[in-house]
């Protein structure tokens, strides 16, 4: 027992101390530009600047509960700006004219040409211009607050809901499942 503690004593002396070591070991592999460019903060949209960025957050030292708490509060603090933006969009969106609001915009020429009552975004924009540009004086107000719904399109939501309630959820099952 005596000479196993003298072995790990004197192996304990010979050992070498421990150099200090990059706690990023995987950044020897990446390339100069993409180092800088990863740790400097710009975003690039790789998963391994992603990487890197967590691994320094975990071995420059510290608290890491504070720092993630840091992060979280900068983050809500982004998604509330953006929160916001979302939300007065769409309070203005309620506020032209249904006409101009319910405007089905094409997504190729060829709906345009199959006459399918879609119109050009870049037409909306004008409609929502002219809007703007005359409300006001011609007695139409700027701002109509509308939440009505598409009556067509309540129709077909409603033809559609009675067909589904009519089935009998057997039959349906039977189909779904091929038998």
């Amino acid at each position: 027992m005596l000479s196993l503690v003298a072995g790990a004593a004197a192996f304990m002396a010979v050992r070498p101390a421990p150099q200090p070591q990059s706690c990023l070991p995987g950044l020897s592999v990446l390339p100069p530009e993409l180092y800088g460019v990863c740790v400097s903060g710009t975003r690039v949209r790789s998963a391994t600047c992603g990487a890197v960025r967590s691994a320094l957050v975990m071995c420059e030292g510290g608290d890491l509960e504070s720092k993630l708490a840091n992060m979280q509060r900068e983050n809500q603090a982004r998604g509330a700006i953006f929160l916001g933006i979302v939300l007065l969009a769409i309070a203005w969106s309620f506020s032209v004219p249904p006409d101009i609001r319910r405007s089905v915009i094409c997504s190729s020429q060829a709906e345009i040409d199959a006459g399918l009552g879609c119109v050009t975004a870049s037409a909306v924009g004008q409609r929502i211009a002219d809007h703007y540009q005359t409300c006001g004086a011609s007695g139409v107000p700027c701002v109509q607050w509308d939440f009505s719904i598409d009556p067509g399109k309540k129709a077909a939501t409603s033809f559609v809901l009675e067909q589904l309630r009519s089935l009998d959820a057997a039959d349906v099952l039977a189909d779904v499942l091929g038998e």
